[in-house]
């Protein structure tokens, strides 16, 4: 994972949801992007693919000015990071988990239904 503040540069990155979570929780307003690999486990065979979710956190703590500015942050890392499978914004970081990332990578449907995603540190069977 890697996390951006609101004015575009790159402050902290890491390995797995939790120490992601504690680092979007230690700033007002920021964006992240994690990898998940979505793998794919046959007899015969295993595949990987991997999908990229934004996240952008405005803490419920904000002040009206902070939340103002934290909207232009959303279209800044839209444009600097691309390719994610799915966008996330919350105001509490304990509303990040893989269950709700699951079900959102779940939804956007895909050719293949993993048989588990990973999370780097983590990862939960379907």
């Amino acid at each position: 994972w890697v996390v951006g503040d609101p004015e575009g540069n790159e402050v902290g990155n890491g390995i797995g949801l939790e120490s992601m979570k504690a680092m979007l929780g230690s700033l007002k307003v920021s964006s992240a992007a994690i990898v998940v690999h979505g793998v794919d486990e046959r007899e015969n065979v295993t595949a990987v693919r991997s999908k990229i979710i934004l996240i952008h956190y405005i803490s419920s703590s904000c002040s009206i000015r902070d939340r103002l500015k934290a909207h232009p942050t959303k279209d800044l890392y839209c444009g600097k990071w691309k390719g994610f499978a799915k966008e996330i914004t919350v105001d509490d970081v304990n509303d990040i988990s893989d269950e709700r990332i699951k079900r959102d990578l779940l939804n956007c449907g895909g050719a293949h239904k993993p048989t588990k995603y990973v999370f780097g540190d983590s990862e939960i069977v379907l």
